[in-house]
């Protein structure tokens, strides 16, 4: 069946697609609104002359209106418009139409679904030419609409408070506030829904946005009414919150940790899982494989500024507004959930995008991303990665759930937005605990030059900051940047791209979104662009590499072109080191690159060279820039599997962590601590960090496969052989083996049935535990892709059957014999810790002393 969606615009659709060619015509899209707004009434073909033919002699606007109905019918089908004299209409059911649904559900009282299909208003942006009497209609039918949408989002807002849900009442209420902006008695409602919810912070956020929108519309202020009540909130006293939500209920965002990883020694902090590293394949240890209150009025400065300039002059007034606002509340009393929360940790959330035309959001990425970036630089100041808020972009979450979800004591937000040919940009930061706005700066710029640098007036920010603050403060020396404003917006747009890119690559999705090809192939593209734009300009140079790196780790790539992809991250790298030698992150890229194209060539001296260039690179670029949590991940990886160093790599991936809690490769970082515990044979430590994975990430499957692989630990918890078996169940429903084999995991769906066997035999079953291998071993079918792996669970799982030495030895030399490299993680392996002793086993793993030292 066709459809026809006229609440929003004007689109009909048939079960291949939108409609093109002549049905899709603007006036014969027309003249189908008519008949569909005729509620199943017939319309005069006279009626539908004088609304879209109006200029035209009578017999030429019939034969127009003739051919349009003949077309119409022609896509859709005989029996959809139907002829009654000389009338026409649209057969009942034969056109699905959301306005007809709308206005059904409306008439029935299902007054949430009819909400739903009211998508924006009738026909909107949709335009005949020549029909002055068609718009004079639309326009009506457009109120009307308007107002039967209006009367029910007040329905739906006044039912759910009279039932207590006062958060959903609030958002119904903030959808009548869209359709009329200018409405005190609205936002009055919306503050009233807000505070009975227990977020008075956004309640006070919500009276401040509107009282800037009618002062910037109208020259007005608020209505007694709204004021009154503000000042009532103002004056109430901190009230105690609920409890912060689960990560699932915030929008689905992950929960988040505190700033440096926990011990694990403390056992009494919350821990992660960590599942197998597909390029470590195996893993050698566990497994084998691998707004607000206004009360500050607005400052407008006239000038010329940057973004660096913007964010400096942002920064002065948070130093100074934090540092006062850290002594106001040490002296609190009243200690509720937010009064316990520090001051001078701080998000800044994405700034909105309140131009018509949505398109003033590089710039608003730009703005807030630099923003962070300067502030982190703050000693004394705890600021939440881009990784931590970016979830929150485009949602409209309350500043109360997103304080509770991150624990922050400040945060800063605003908006960008056009007046005329200028852009204007407001920030403001907000106390968490008394909702009350710290201050309020505005910013006005031509359109034209959005991306200006003025370095001098940077300086003079941090200058200043250092005075203001009275304490130590540390600002980066920044690069001078690029002048050119295409550089700019051409490099945010490929950052985008490319973290949506590494972001599925962490997951290990390749089915899903745009497909990582597509992704990378238009990051590279866009980040080409903003290098022609400024060939001097390094930050684009750095991104191609980091593009460059994520198209090697692409699971259907071959070795020669991964071989190829690496390279060019090199040279990348290489060209922006060219441009600026003292580069932190060029010096990541190349050593990440360096290290990835040693485990391609492992077992030769080329590739024993590149680890060493690896490591130069990447600890040059961490005591250049301790910040770079990337380079602590990789450098704790290389220290595991290229040093067999499991405390180095464990103190690096903690680093990791520390650096930026919310970075993509978090899940990875978390793995890598629970393997490196797991390796030093500290099995509680390893189920702490299993456990944290798991809580932080719960739909991930490396955190199922840590759980099961620690339940075949010889040491390790009582074998349990029917939760050993539902772990296997949910990890192969996280991730089924189709995708895994897509992803280059292929291997995976045997190793979780090979980990219930060890389960099995610590059990005492273990002629069951022998099935299970047999088996297994007869799914590998002798696959050169898979039997490395296979050889090293099958030595363990022998061994824990008490199987004779040498037979278990004779695997991992077997084993040893594929993969070179992993002689130096048997050489301290706590799996096979029993065997150190046997000369055959000594002989295998080398000189233990030295290995075991480094």
């Amino acid at each position: 069946m066709y459809s026809f969606a006229v609440l929003g615009g004007a689109l009909l659709e048939s079960p291949a697609g939108p409609v093109r060619g002549r049905a899709a015509h603007r006036r014969r899209l027309a003249l189908l609104a008519v008949l569909a707004a005729a509620g199943g009434r017939t319309v005069a073909r006279e009626r539908l002359l004088g609304l879209l033919w109006p200029e035209h002699p009578a017999q030429a606007a019939r034969h127009l209106l003739a051919e349009s109905l003949y077309i119409l019918r022609k896509e859709l089908g005989e029996g959809v418009i139907v002829s009654v004299g000389d009338e026409v209409g649209l057969r009942e059911g034969a056109l699905a139409c959301d306005l007809t649904a709308f206005e059904r559900a409306v008439a029935a009282g299902e007054l949430e679904t009819a909400a739903g299909f009211y998508r924006g208003p009738f026909l909107d942006g949709f335009y005949v030419s020549e029909a002055l009497e068609f718009e004079r209609w639309a326009e009506e039918e457009r109120t009307r609409l308007r107002t039967v949408y209006g009367a029910v989002l007040e329905r739906l807002a006044e039912g759910d408070e009279a039932s207590g849900r006062y958060r959903a009442a609030a958002e119904w209420w903030r959808r009548l506030s869209l359709l009329d902006p200018y409405s005190s008695r609205i936002v009055l409602r919306r503050m009233q829904a807000l505070e009975a919810g227990g977020e008075r912070l956004q309640a006070l956020r919500v009276a401040a946005d509107h009282a800037a929108f009618l002062r910037d519309e109208l020259g007005a202020e608020p209505d007694v009414e709204l004021t009154g009540f503000l000042a009532q909130l103002r004056a109430a006293p901190p009230r105690r919150g609920p409890a912060p939500p689960p990560p699932s209920e915030v929008a689905g965002l992950p929960a988040s940790g505190e700033d440096a990883a926990p011990s694990a020694a403390e056992p009494g902090e919350p821990v992660a899982s960590v599942a197998p590293d597909p390029a470590d394949n195996p893993p050698p240890a566990p497994s084998p494989v691998a707004g607000t209150g206004a009360d500050v009025p607005a400052q407008r400065v006239q000038v010329r500024p940057s973004i660096p300039a913007i964010v400096g002059l942002v920064a002065v007034f948070l130093a100074l507004t934090v540092a006062s606002l850290a002594q106001r509340r040490e002296m609190e009393h009243d200690r509720t959930w937010a009064s316990d929360l520090d001051p001078r940790r701080i998000a800044v959330l994405y700034l909105e995008d309140l131009s018509s035309e949505q398109d003033l959001q590089p710039l608003s990425a730009a703005l807030t991303e630099s923003l962070i970036s300067q502030l982190a630089q703050v000693e004394g100041l705890r600021v939440v990665s881009r990784h931590g808020v970016r979830p929150y972009r485009g949602r409209d979450v309350p500043l109360d759930t997103i304080a509770r979800a991150l624990r922050v004591g400040t945060i800063i937000g605003g908006s960008v937005r056009r007046s005329g040919s200028r852009v204007r940009i407001t920030v403001q930061a907000v106390d968490v605990a008394s909702g009350a706005s710290l201050e309020t700066r505005e910013v006005e710029m031509p359109s034209d030059d959005v991306f200006a640098i003025e370095d001098s007036i940077g300086s003079r920010v941090g200058a200043y900051l250092k005075t203001a603050l009275g304490v130590e403060i540390r600002l980066r020396q920044r690069d001078a940047g690029t002048r050119s404003a295409r550089a700019r917006e051409m490099l945010a747009r490929a950052e985008e791209r490319a973290d949506e890119a590494a972001r599925m690559l962490v997951e290990q999705n390749p089915l899903g979104g745009l497909g990582l090809a597509t992704l990378l192939d238009a990051a590279d593209s866009l980040g080409r662009a903003a290098a022609a734009a400024d060939p001097r300009w390094s930050d684009a140079r750095v991104l191609l590499g980091r593009i460059a790196l994520m198209r090697a780790q692409s699971a259907d790539i071959d070795t020669l072109r991964a071989m190829s992809a690496l390279r060019a991250a090199v040279d990348h790298a290489e060209d922006a080191l060219a441009l600026r030698p003292g580069d932190a992150a060029a010096r990541e890229v190349r050593g990440t690159a360096f290290w990835s194209l040693s485990r391609l060539t492992e077992g030769t001296a080329r590739g024993d060279s590149l680890v060493n260039l690896a490591e130069r690179d990447l600890t040059q670029a961490l005591a250049l820039d301790p910040a770079l949590a990337r380079g602590w991940a990789t450098l704790s990886q290389l220290l595991r599997l290229g040093r067999g160093s499991a405390a180095r790599a464990d103190a690096a991936a903690r680093r990791a962590l520390a650096a930026d809690e919310y970075l993509l490769e978090a899940p990875l970082v978390i793995e890598r601590l629970y393997r490196s515990a797991y390796s030093l044979a500290r099995p509680d430590s390893a189920a702490l960090w299993c456990a944290r994975g798991r809580a932080r990430f719960p739909n991930d499957w490396r955190f199922v496969d840590c759980r099961l692989t620690l339940m075949g630990y010889q040491d390790g918890e009582a074998p349990d052989v029917a939760l050993a078996w539902r772990l296997h169940d949910e990890a192969g429903q996280l991730d089924p083996p189709d995708a895994a084999r897509t992803a280059g995991r292929a291997y995976f769906p045997y190793y979780r049935k090979l980990a219930v066997a060890r389960v099995l035999a610590r059990a005492e079953m273990r002629d069951s535990a022998r099935v299970v291998l047999e088996t297994v071993r007869r799914e590998i079918r002798n696959d050169p892709a898979l039997v490395r792996s296979f050889l090293y669970d099958e030595a363990y799982l022998r061994h824990l059957l008490g199987d004779p030495d040498d037979i278990v030895i004779a695997l991992l030399e077997r084993y040893a014999a594929r993969s070179p490299r992993y002689r130096e993680f048997l050489a301290s392996d706590v799996q096979f810790r029993a065997l150190r002793t046997h000369p055959r086993y000594r002989e295998l793993i080398g000189d233990t002393t030295t290995l075991t030292r480094r």
